[in-house]
């Protein structure tokens, strides 16, 4: 808990430290061409977008063949400085020199360990003729909004910035991991569906996150996900969207709390699931698939809000786990799309508190399902308890009873040890139906079970076999405990009888005593032999203690 708390705080954190950039001007040029277009685009003026400077990230805008970007270098460059780009742009990405010299990077294909190499930003190392006060110009292959910083930073301080970075990124994707692990434990004991899609949701979400950063592309296999370009990134979002519908269904017990909804969200998760794959495979890049796949997590963001806020008002805890974990990647992922959708002017570190607020999610909502399993066991509990116990008495019933016949038997015989089972019949109860009522009858049943409970040790196991029958099995009892329990048994209800409206009600009870022995083959034996007992007690003028 502490060590999770320590990435969120971590995370935060790192949002707002300094970035060691220096000051630079980039401007969005006026020319959708493409990258073999330069004669043109040395000509071209800035279009309507505003320059942007000193890293804030910037969304640039929607164009067949890219985006054409002038970078005005500062008059004092920094020694060894890197022109670094980050951004959502998974397509090649063309740096050109005063000498028209280019040099091409691409996040799908990280560059090798060294001063060009990195898991999480294109770096362009200035050359000589990349002098201070030059203008470079840079072309990012995209055909899609897509959010860019772009930065020139010492090369001293970019690997710093770099480790720090890898280092938060590392620490994320292994609490994800985690959370996802231990769901996918819950899914193994309980075979609830919600739990796997827990673990699936947050899988994808650390893929996407790693994905979008560019160390997915860097890790072993990163080749064949970067075979899926930008539209992996995509699918990765709509499949934590479908898994995401799934687990809310299941965590949040939408059959109790808006059944209506159920089939909807059901029919809503596999629908999203085929569309994720899908949009992974298939070879046509939409233009407007950023921008479709922003609306499609905010009105996602927005039904599971309400979804939570009706929960959470139906006096459902699950509801405020749900909005206490939710709500903070909810706003994240909210101001994220609005930025891709170039309707509201990015943050600086908005990133990062979007990686926070996802590891704040997993933590919150995974002790959310650690509960759910609490309350599964109590409902569990509860059904076992349901079905071992006699509605009228509270006690065992038969069929739990004849469980712990057998399992006492089996025991005393390897142990060496003794046994004792006392049948007690209460005398009399259809007369006493007879004159007082069914309801009176219940009663007595009621009283006499309290008062046999009251005499036994609490080793001893009672229940009620059936009608006005119970069953007392006494582990380690011999014959002189046995008889000298079941006298106090007798005694006890035959001194107290029940008073109602129509009079006193005078009790007694029968009891025969079994042993265990050697030639029992089952617990059966053993109540056979005390219900034989039991008969001549009955037999004999009843309210006495018979020993087989």
């Amino acid at each position: 808990m502490i060590a999770i708390l320590g990435v969120v705080a971590g995370l935060l954190l790192s949002a707002t430290l300094p970035a060691h950039a220096a000051a630079l001007t980039v401007e969005i040029l006026d020319a959708d061409l493409p990258a073999s277009g330069l004669a043109q685009v040395r000509a071209s003026a800035p279009s309507d977008w505003h320059a942007f400077s000193d890293g804030p990230a910037r969304v640039l805008p929607l164009r067949k063949h890219g985006t054409w970007l002038r970078v005005h270098l500062p008059d004092r460059t920094p020694h060894h400085g890197l022109l670094t780009v980050d951004s959502m742009v998974a397509a090649p990405v063309t740096l050109v020199l005063p000498s028209d010299r280019t040099i091409v990077r691409s996040k799908l294909e990280p560059e090798p360990d060294g001063i060009d190499g990195s898991s999480v930003s294109l770096l362009y190392p200035l050359p000589v003729e990349a002098s201070a006060g030059s203008t470079l110009l840079l072309h990012l292959e995209h055909r899609h909004r897509a959010l860019v910083r772009i930065e020139l930073r010492d090369y001293r301080h970019w690997i710093q910035h770099e480790r720090d970075l890898l280092v938060l990124i590392a620490v994320l994707a292994t609490a994800l991991i985690a959370f996802a692990l231990v769901a996918l434990c819950y899914w193994a004991v309980l075979r609830e569906r919600l739990f796997s899609d827990y673990a699936w949701y947050m899988l994808s979400l650390m893929g996407f996150l790693l994905a979008s950063s560019g160390v997915l592309y860097a890790l072993p296999g990163g080749a064949f996900f970067a075979w899926f370009g930008v539209q992996g990134q995509w699918a990765m979002v709509f499949a934590a969207i479908g898994f995401a519908l799934g687990f809310a269904g299941g965590f949040l017990d939408v059959a109790h709390h808006a059944p209506r909804l159920r089939r909807p969200m059901n029919v809503a998760r596999s629908t999203i699931l085929l569309l994720a794959a899908g949009i992974a495979l298939t070879p046509v890049m939409l233009p407007i698939g950023g921008v479709v796949t922003s609306a499609a997590v905010m009105v996602h963001n927005l039904f599971l809000l309400g979804l939570g806020l009706h929960v959470a008002l139906a006096g459902n805890r699950y509801g405020v786990y749900f909005l206490i974990g939710w709500v903070p990647l909810l706003l994240a992922t909210t101001l994220r799309g609005l930025q891709a959708a170039g309707v509201w002017e990015p943050w600086p570190g908005i990133e990062r508190w979007f990686c926070a607020a996802a590891v704040w999610e997993g933590l919150v909502l995974t002790l959310g399902i650690a509960d759910r399993v609490l309350g599964f066991r109590r409902e569990r509990d509860q059904a076992v308890r349901a079905a071992e116990e006699d509605a009228l008495t509270g006690l065992r019933n038969r069929r739990a009873l004849e469980a712990d016949m057998i399992a006492l038997a089996n025991a005393a015989r390897a142990r060496g040890t003794a046994l004792a089972a006392l049948f007690i019949d209460l005398d009399r109860l259809k007369a006493i139906n007879d004159a007082y009522g069914h309801a009176a009858g219940d009663r007595c049943l009621q009283a006499v079970a309290e008062r046999i409970a009251a005499e036994l040790r609490e080793s001893d196991r009672l229940g009620r076999w059936g009608g006005d029958e119970f069953i007392a099995l006494l582990p380690g009892a011999n014959r002189v405990d046995a008889t000298r329990i079941g006298e106090r048994v007798r005694a006890r209800v035959a001194t107290d009888p029940i008073t109602n409206a129509s009079g006193t009600i005078p009790l007694s009870v029968s009891i025969g005593i079994a042993m265990v022995d050697d030639s029992d083959d089952s617990g059966r034996d053993l109540i056979a032999r005390a219900d034989k007992a039991l008969y001549e007690a009955k037999s004999a003028g009843r309210d006495r203690v018979v020993g087989a």
